[in-house]
């Protein structure tokens, strides 16, 4: 299976954060995230990654640090976007009720770019 992924990637602010956020070089970062997009392919084709905590995202990219960090630099920097709802377990807290990866299903359509 294929996915799209911009040239830009390589270039793009966001990338360069995710790599200072994390305390990685660049390339690792574009890694970290191809391998995401790459998994999200096969395993969430709709982008959706509700279902998945914050240790299977670590392990999907192969990140061995704090799985909490590496989530949280992804959500900070615009690569998974996040509901956040009342936790009944946590009255006053949040938890997250919804996982997208960011533009997914816009970014993978087989309609043409203009």
């Amino acid at each position: 299976m294929w996915f799209k992924t911009d040239a830009s990637i390589y270039s793009n602010v966001k990338v360069y954060n995710l790599a200072e956020d994390l305390n990685i070089p660049h390339s690792f970062a574009t890694g970290i995230l191809t391998d995401l997009w790459a998994w999200v392919t096969i395993n969430a084709p709709d982008g959706d990654i509700s279902g998945y905590s914050e240790r299977t995202i670590a392990r999907i990219v192969d990140w061995r640090k704090s799985a909490l960090k590496l989530y949280e630099a992804l959500v900070v920097n615009g690569f998974i976007d996040v509901v956040l709802a009342p936790d009944p377990r946590n009255p006053g807290k949040q938890k997250i009720a919804e996982a997208h990866i960011h533009n997914w299903t816009k970014r993978q359509s087989n309609e043409e770019e203009e």
